[in-house]
């Protein structure tokens, strides 16, 4: 038989029901711990109910409808709806006054330690900052550009990969050529090959547009003693020209009139071949490519045993150019007047021509060649000896592209100067330098292009598959397009980048900081934010960034997130999720961190790169934290009202994943309370010195502690009783059942369910 003192069971249960009862009536009389434990249940419900109210919900509908509409610092805060719901969302309600200050901190550099925001304590405020794309003329970051620098560059590289590809291009059409012809046996073989009727009407200057294989072979197959054959019936003076370049052609091969080879006769010898193609890679490309610069050395090599005098030598006009390209010479009458005084020099005789010169290169030409004062070269001697054939050789092979590099270098000097003046498409088209220049780093001839053609093609917008440049199917013109930024109009446009330079800056300093934690150097993170800025620039696709392990493991790793196991095709749902939606994949994830991957990258719903002209002053991905932190503000805000100790271990619950040292425990307020309170350290602790206070926080507390989300509740528990339990918050009994919840694992989800229970009772 129970003690009469000793209440039943079934009237301590009664006893702990009419306390929890009691409690539930409000939040005020809930327990820290049981109100914390309900909240934290589920987070996202909890916060969804904040959200859904009628004040909060009109509130953020503003936000997201205007704050794409600021252009700059200044307008921002001339919305005081707009401002102070931000101000709100980053804790900063004490400092909505402050306009004057906030706009310092808006306006400041993020990248200058120096920067009125950097040099301030608060964190705060650098969060406030790095949420807005703002610079310090106070605009946004986000400006129309015709063409971004890297866009400049990637146009640069393709300027100089366009020679290196004609070059090869002459090196392989080349090789065709000889290879082909060598095989051939009759007429039909030539005139039916379209790559070599080309390549032979180009090597003697004719343009090929309009020569078919009926017109080839009628060419080929003309006989000049006969008055009827096909070219000498071109009888117009003003074809002339051609008529006899056709006639050089015809005899370059052995076909009869009717088309026939004489018997062991092959369509062309090895002579023809060779005098053929050499004609071609000397005369057809613009510039000497490395194929000629080669075959003008091996023609002065196999020259050079042969002459016999200075006469001879400026007799050979190749050879000549060949001095000239060696030694930097202009070819100018000056020049060859001066060049066989320096060649005969005596350089011995202080009084020569190239001793009394200032120009040093005439003094080199006197010591290599072996011309006497005469212009004869000794007998028994070579106008140049082994070594120095050599180097002059050598010398030609560095320098046979000088003065095309130079060109070159003038032509670029040029385009980086006024591209930025270029107001719009016309500007682009109709300035003949430029438009001549961006053509032949796409490969495209501005003779032929037709001008309203490339219009339509700088106009296109790439992200819509219908849109003309994507239309052609042309690699060229759709590369052309994405070298630029114009609008349909033809005006400037906000460039297509995967991230704005502003999400790339904030994922590059989050990687960076997250760098100890992952076990790497700060120079290994360094290295991999180096090659993470160079190659998101060249992401064009969402394809391009999960194709890219390297690029995608540095996003994922600066968000501090790990993929599921399955399904396999997860961040590819990410990326394509609609961040406004809150049905889509990445919204409905309980991690929000891919939600906001997804949002600091610009791709759509089909994983194209689109422009974003809304995010001017804050990125996609700045509003959806805005908006998030703002609901979290409230809900910690409300919870506060009732219960201070709630709104710590809520506050704390957010911070906590952030904290680095325990100096910042102690410079936030909140942050020292609840760690004071759950180490059970008295308040007057507060007063001692603050390194003390390090050491002992360094002694009693494990930071990584902090971002395990088990022990992070543990130490919010530790907390929230002791909170109680100083405060009367809570019923004793229900405090101490939760206090031996270890030993005894009475369930919370029940004393949930009980407190739920009893409050449904009581406003039923």
């Amino acid at each position: 038989m129970e003690p009469s003192w000793q209440p039943s069971f079934r009237q301590g249960k009664e006893c702990i029901l009419a306390k929890i009862e009691k409690s539930v009536v409000g939040m005020a009389m809930l327990s820290t711990y049981l109100n914390y434990k309900l909240i934290n249940k589920d987070l996202r419900q909890s916060l969804d109910r904040v959200a859904d109210q009628t004040t909060v919900l009109r509130e953020t509908k503003y936000y997201k409808e205007n704050i794409g509409k600021i252009g700059s610092a200044k307008e921002f805060l001339a919305d005081h709806r707009l401002y102070k719901y931000a101000m709100e969302a980053y804790g900063l309600d004490d400092m909505i006054y402050a306009k004057a200050f906030m706009r310092k901190v808006l306006e400041s550099d993020l990248n200058d330690e120096n920067s009125f925001v950097n040099r301030l304590s608060d964190e705060r405020y650098r969060d406030f900052a790095k949420a807005f794309q703002f610079t310090a003329d106070g605009t946004t970051a986000a400006k129309p550009d015709i063409q971004t620098d890297k866009q400049e560059d990637d146009l640069l590289d393709t300027y100089n990969q366009e020679i290196a590809n004609k070059a090869k291009a002459v090196e392989d059409d080349t090789d065709y050529y000889s290879k082909t012809v060598a095989k051939l046996t009759n007429i039909d073989g030539f005139v039916n090959d379209r790559r070599l009727v080309e390549y032979s009407l180009k090597a003697f200057g004719i343009d090929p547009t309009y020569y078919s294989a009926q017109i080839m072979r009628k060419i080929l197959t003309s006989d000049p003693s006969d008055p009827s054959s096909y070219i000498n019936s071109i009888k117009d003076p003003a074809y002339a020209e051609i008529a006899e370049s056709l006639q050089a052609l015809a005899d370059s091969f052995n076909f009869n009139s009717d088309g026939s080879l004489p018997a062991g006769t092959p369509v062309q010898t090895t002579a023809q071949i060779k005098s053929l193609t050499e004609t071609y890679v000397l005369s057809v490309p613009d510039r000497v490519t490395p194929m000629a610069a080669q075959l003008n050395t091996d023609y002065f090599e196999s020259k050079a045993s042969q002459i016999t005098s200075v006469t001879q030598l400026m007799g050979d006009e190749r050879l000549l150019s060949y001095v000239l390209t060696t030694f930097g010479l202009e070819d100018n009458a000056t020049t060859r007047a001066n060049l066989p005084k320096a060649l005969t020099s005596d350089l011995s005789n202080p009084a020569s021509f190239a001793n009394t010169s200032n120009n040093d290169t005439y003094r080199k030409l006197a010591q290599l060649f072996n011309f006497l004062p005469d212009g004869k070269v000794p007998t028994g001697q070579k106008m140049l000896g082994r070594d120095e054939l050599a180097e002059v050789t050598v010398t030609y092979m560095a320098a046979y592209d000088d003065a095309d590099q130079k060109d070159d270098s003038e032509k670029i000097a040029f385009y980086k100067n006024m591209i930025d003046v270029v107001e719009d498409v016309d500007g682009l088209v109709n300035n003949f330098i430029l438009y001549d220049f961006v053509m032949e780093a796409f490969g495209l001839d501005p003779d032929t292009e037709s001008k309203t053609t490339i219009r339509k093609v700088l106009t296109s917008d790439l992200s819509d598959p219908n849109s003309f440049a994507n239309q052609t199917r042309d690699s060229r013109y759709i590369n052309l397009a994405e070298a630029f930024n114009f609008d349909a109009s033809g005006k400037p446009r906000i460039p297509r980048t995967a991230q704005s330079e502003g999400e790339i800056s904030s994922t590059a300093s989050a990687y960076l900081v997250g760098a100890t934690g992952r076990g790497q150097t700060l120079d290994q993170a360094k290295t991999e934010t180096v090659y993470y800025r160079e190659q998101i620039d060249r992401v064009t696709s969402l394809k391009d960034l999960l194709d890219n392990k390297r690029l995608l493991t540095y996003v994922l790793e600066a968000f501090g997130v790990t993929l599921p196991s399955t399904p396999a095709d997860f961040m590819e749902q990410v990326m394509k999720s609609d961040v406004d939606d809150p049905d889509s994949f990445a919204n409905k994830l309980e991690d929000r961190r891919f939600a906001q991957i997804a949002a600091s990258f610009n791709f759509d719903t089909d994983g194209n790169l689109v422009v974003r002209p809304e995010d001017q002053s804050q990125s996609r991905r700045g509003v959806m934290n805005t908006i998030e932190l703002h609901t979290r503000q409230t809900l910690e805000k409300q919870s506060g009202e009732e219960n201070e100790g709630l709104r710590l271990a809520l506050y704390f619950q957010r911070k906590a994943s952030g904290i680095t040292s325990v100096y910042s425990i102690l410079a936030d307020r909140a942050l020292q309370q609840v760690v004071f309170k759950a180490l059970g350290l008295p308040d007057e602790m507060a007063q001692a010195p603050v390194d003390h206070q390090a050491e002992l926080l360094k002694s009693r507390l494990n930071l990584d502690d902090f971002k395990d989300t088990e022990k992070l509740e543990r130490f919010l528990s530790r907390f929230s009783i002791r909170y109680d339990m100083e405060n009367d918050t809570s019923t004793s009994l229900a405090t101490a059942l939760f206090q031996n919840a270890g030993q005894n694992e009475v369930s919370v989800n029940a004393m949930v369910s009980f407190a739920q229970l009893r409050a449904s009772r009581y406003y039923s």
